[in-house]
């Protein structure tokens, strides 16, 4: 049996730019929404994993045998990661490209149904890595895991789940003095939620009655939201963005609101609501000066860029 994977697009958290993987070994870095080139690699030999920092100034290419390329910033550096601690699930970099967070796989999965093991591990690990992590902690590992992070990797968030059962884990970690240390133990509603953006100080978690923000040291605050958002943070990171679809019109399109929300005050500064065709293919963003616009890679692999407006 073949399996087809398309282009696959990465958007870092505030927007500012995009990671294509083409397939084949292919990937492309640009500036958002310019699409400028910043890096292009025809032939990346046994690419496993990309990752793209919170704020896009770096990208991460991982290939078989445990080698990591960054690319961005200082330009290209190539690390060896460890790899005597289980099979890597998935990662996420700084925008300096001096750390990097890797979940491991490290034993077997528990039953569908059963109490979740703890059968992986995340780690944070300086780079180029030494003898040891510099933080690490037990986490359960299912059939996929996803791995963001905001920009010096001081926030960082897990989600794991199985394929055919509704069975997820997932909590944000603080790297602090005493290590890496979930959230939820001082609020239990970190560890239950659908998405979740990382970017400067701030945590967004997406829940089914709405939208919960955190920054060190202070409560935790509200803005209304619903099941279905997403998140993204402005360019600046004093803008989040909350989108989703409100009804399918038909099998290619949909109709969704877009909500701006200046995060110093917490007040709703800009609102729209768009008929989207393709919405399922599309990443949405805010360019600095705060336009509304859409990313879509086509299965040529030729980027497009959509502005939608408020």
């Amino acid at each position: 049996m073949v399996t087809m994977r398309f282009p696959e697009l990465y958007l870092s958290t505030n927007g500012a730019a995009a990671l294509v993987d083409h397939t084949m070994g292919r990937v492309e870095l640009v500036d958002v929404p310019s699409l400028d080139r910043r890096y292009a690699n025809e032939s990346v030999q046994g690419l496993d994993g990309v990752a793209l920092s919170s704020s896009g100034t770096v990208a991460a290419l991982r290939t078989y045998g445990s080698r990591l390329t960054l690319v961005g910033g200082l330009g290209t550096r190539s690390y060896t990661l460890p790899a005597d601690r289980g099979s890597i699930v998935d990662m996420a970099i700084s925008d300096a490209g001096d750390k990097i967070a890797l979940l491991f796989r490290t034993g077997p999965q528990s039953p569908a149904g059963d109490t979740l093991l703890k059968n992986g591990r995340l780690e944070v690990w300086p780079l180029p890595p030494g003898g040891a992590p510099v933080a690490a902690v037990e986490v359960p590992v299912l059939d996929s895991g996803f791995v963001t992070a905001n920009e010096i990797l001081s926030t960082v968030s897990v989600l794991t789940a199985r394929t055919l059962t509704a069975d997820r884990a997932m909590d944000v970690y603080v790297h602090g003095e005493r290590g890496l240390v979930p959230l939820s133990q001082e609020d239990a509603l970190a560890s239950d939620w659908i998405h979740a953006a990382l970017h400067g100080e701030w945590v967004w978690i997406v829940q089914v009655d709405g939208l919960v923000g955190w920054r060190p040291g202070q409560a935790p605050v509200r803005l209304p939201g619903a099941i279905g958002d997403r998140l993204a943070f402005s360019p600046s990171g004093d803008h989040l963005l909350a989108y989703r679809v409100l009804r399918v019109v038909d099998p290619a399109s949909a109709e969704m609101r877009f909500r701006l929300y200046k995060l110093e005050s917490l007040q709703q500064v800009a609102q729209a609501t768009h008929l989207v065709a393709d919405d399922g293919e599309k990443h949405f963003a805010l360019s600095p000066d705060l336009s509304l616009f859409a990313l879509q890679v086509t299965v040529e692999g030729r980027l497009q860029v959509e502005e939608l407006g408020w």
